[in-house]
């Protein structure tokens, strides 16, 4: 089905970006100062969430919307204090929290896959539930991560199903 090759294709890139990939922003802005202000650099995440085909321009929208954010609290941060703290400036704002976690999984860890719950199917939209889990060596079978959800919205756009918004939530 195409809601599920949208909704795991999305979090296979996402999780295989954080296995294997050396450029951690392409699956989540970095930043740098210019002079005394952090500034977000999305132009490689923003692309590449683009080249995938699997997110709408609602997603994208939103996420440029949550980046600006973000740099607005930003742009009136007080260097010499991070710099006297010696954290990241993602620890100042809340609407920067992404900065120090690995946003699509409310996490700094990183499950080793993921798996279809289940799928609502309701005309031209969908709602798909992932599961996370480890692989363990120490017992049989798959450890989940009972403390996540996720639920993708998907749209049905011409022929393509699209990631609109994904809830995540982390008890």
């Amino acid at each position: 089905m195409l809601v599920a090759n949208t909704s795991l294709g999305f979090y296979n890139w996402y999780l295989n970006c954080l296995k294997h990939d050396s450029t951690y922003n392409i699956i989540q802005p970095l930043y740098h100062w210019q002079d005394t202000i952090p500034v977000i650099e999305t132009k490689e995440y923003l692309k590449r969430l683009k080249d995938m085909g699997l997110v709408s321009e609602t997603f994208i929208n939103f996420e440029k919307e949550r980046f600006k954010i973000c740099q607005d609290s930003l742009n009136h941060i007080n260097f010499k204090e991070v710099e006297m703290d010696g954290v990241s400036v993602g620890s100042y704002y809340k609407e920067c929290d992404f900065i120090d976690s690995f946003y699509w999984l409310d996490s700094q860890e990183s499950p080793d896959s993921c798996e279809i719950k289940n799928i609502l199917l309701k005309g031209n939209t969908a709602t798909c539930q992932l599961l996370f889990y480890w692989n363990s060596e120490l017992s049989l079978g798959k450890q989940y991560d009972s403390q996540f959800y996720c639920n993708l919205n998907i749209r049905k756009y011409s022929n393509n199903w699209l990631i609109d918004s994904i809830d995540i939530k982390r008890d």
